[in-house]
């Protein structure tokens, strides 16, 4: 066997400049399926929908602690109204003065916000655990969790179809250009193409 050729005649130059297109191309996919992750992962969030009127029950007695203020009691079957569900537990308004409470309850929820304070209303914070709704509230949070991943598998699928198919014809054609030049013994240009197209993925997916 020749010196530099494999058993089949091919020059190990010509095998090194596939192998370096190979590289490439799957910097390529790689790039692209963590730049369609990424893209996917920020994209919208469903937020658990709270169904109209429900209002839940405290099944133990508990001490929440006020933002930056003082602790308030709540006694086993104190009934609140959610204003939020997150992945540890709902969050919900809460005042003594009930007149001052029933005022806050008709504003928006923009007004909710800018306002609570200045009505002496706070927000406050339990675990699921602590009502009696216990179960209801995980199924709705959880309902909110496989539509935002249903959307960000959507998104993710949109974002990388467009990689799949770029990538394929960029393998179609520079294996074609890889052989024909290679024939040519074009080994250094091929190497020299093949080290800035490395660079020009990871920039261009980058930037």
């Amino acid at each position: 066997m020749t010196a530099g050729y494999s058993e089949n005649g091919t020059s190990g130059k010509t095998i090194l400049a596939f192998i370096l297109f190979i590289i490439d191309v799957a910097v390529f996919f790689l790039c692209g399926h963590s730049a369609a992750a990424s893209s996917a992962s920020h994209g919208p969030i469903q937020f658990p929908e709270i169904p109209e009127g429900m209002h839940i029950t405290f099944i133990k007695d508990m001490d929440l602690k006020e933002y930056g203020r003082d602790t308030v009691h709540f006694s086993s079957g104190t009934v609140v109204k959610p204003y939020g569900i997150h992945n540890r537990g709902v969050y919900f308004f809460y005042s003594e003065n009930k007149e001052v409470f029933e005022r806050f309850e008709r504003l928006n929820t923009a007004d909710k916000l800018m306002n609570a304070s200045d009505m002496g209303v706070v927000m406050f914070d339990a675990a699921f655990d602590c009502f009696a709704e216990q179960e209801q509230l995980e199924a709705i949070y959880n309902a909110a969790e496989e539509k935002t991943k249903a959307m960000h598998e959507s998104a993710f699928k949109e974002e990388f179809e467009p990689v799949i198919i770029k990538g394929v014809c960029l393998l179609v054609i520079g294996l074609f250009l890889t052989y024909a030049f290679s024939m040519l013994k074009w080994h250094s240009f091929l190497y020299v193409v093949d080290i800035i197209g490395f660079f020009v993925i990871l920039f261009g997916f980058i930037s």
